[in-house]
Parts: structure tokens; C-alpha cells; sequence
């Protein structure tokens, strides 16, 4: 059994922050998947994190005067992702954020506004009675990052083709154009078709 997929997350903030040559970068990730994860403490992962965390910290760049910084994830979700339902593939999300799938090989977002700000919740069971669960503040960056990256229009596609459903109200698609688009006449709008 490879390293679980808390160690994974855990081992690529590591790297993020630590001063690792590329070559050891990628001889950590090779004995993180191939290595048993043991419980308790001695095995080849826990062996792997212990080295990382003896590096040193990677040093920051000063940041250019007059430099923006990056937005946080709940600005880049008001400005690039419109409220409605959406699919993520496995293989659009970072490797350290894969337990989100629970063994399955979609993600399904939900995204909202309340009272003026708006929300992401991860879609637990089928259409119809879906619980929602909030994923943690890292895991909703790389959920925002990834529908930003595919494309919040053919995220949400993935849904109303899989459920025959307009992926922003749930009324069901009748008309050839709202289901080839995924979007009912008045829901096509909030993506600017």
C-alpha cells in the first residue's frame, strides 16, 4: 500500500517550502508511492517526511514593489466560477489532493452565494439527496484552481450530461439546445451564452 493520501498532502507542502534539489523531488515521490504506509512511526514514508523536515526552508523572494499578490481563492471563485454544480476529474487535481475522491475518479462541487459571498461544498451521494461537506481551506484553492483550469462551462457540461439536469437550477433539460449546452434558457446567463 502506497503512502496514505494525508502523508502525500503532507509531503508536497514539504517540498513547497524546502530547499530540494528536482533529482531528490523525484526520488521522494517514487519510495512515497511505492513504499508500505505502516502505522506508526519507522516506515520508509515517515523516514522520507523526517528527512524533509531536516532541510532547510526555501528562501522567499522579495516581492517587487508595486508586485500584486494572488487573489485568494474566494475572490478568484466570485470572479471566474459561477454559481452551479460542477465535475473534476482525478486527473485535473494535484496528487496531494486526491483523498477529496474517495475512490472514485469524479469530484462533485457545488458552488453558492449566500448573503453575498460566495461558497464551495464537495457533493456526497446521488442527485436528488446530495450531502455537502466543506473541504478544507488548501483543498478549496485546488478545486477553484482546477474548474478555473478546465473551464467552469465544460465542468458543469459533465454534470448535466451525466444527469440529464440543468446544472444550475436541477430542472430537467428538454429542449436540443439547453441539452447540448447544460444550461436551461435562463441559467445559459450566469455563463454568457
Amino acid at each position: 500500500m502506497a503512502a496514505t493520501p494525508k502523508q502525500l498532502q503532507f509531503i508536497d507542502t514539504l517540498v513547497a517550502e524546502r530547499d530540494v534539489p528536482e533529482q531528490t523531488k523525484n526520488t521522494i515521490y517514487e519510495i512515497a508511492r511505492r513504499a508500505d504506509a505502516s502505522p506508526g512511526r519507522g516506515g520508509p514514508v515517515s523516514v522520507v517526511i523526517t528527512q524533509l523536515m531536516g532541510m532547510p526552508k526555501r528562501q522567499r523572494a522579495a516581492a517587487p514593489a508595486g508586485a500584486a499578490r494572488r487573489p485568494s481563492f474566494s475572490a478568484r471563485l466570485k470572479d471566474a466560477v459561477p454559481e452551479a454544480r460542477y465535475i473534476i476529474e482525478r486527473c485535473e487535481m494535484p496528487i496531494a489532493h486526491h483523498g477529496l475522491f474517495a475512490g472514485n475518479d469524479d469530484i462533485y462541487i457545488e458552488v453558492r452565494e449566500f448573503k453575498g459571498s460566495r461558497y464551495l461544498r464537495q457533493l456526497h451521494g446521488a442527485p436528488g439527496d446530495f450531502n455537502r461537506s466543506k473541504p478544507s481551506a488548501a483543498d478549496q484553492g485546488a478545486i477553484v484552481d482546477a474548474l478555473i483550469a478546465v473551464g467552469p462551462l465544460v465542468a458543469t457540461q459533465r454534470y448535466s450530461t451525466r444527469h440529464r439536469v440543468c446544472s444550475c437550477c436541477a430542472a430537467p433539460l428538454t429542449d436540443d439546445l439547453s441539452v447540448q449546452l447544460g444550461l436551461g434558457p435562463v441559467c445559459r446567463q450566469r455563463f454568457a451564452l
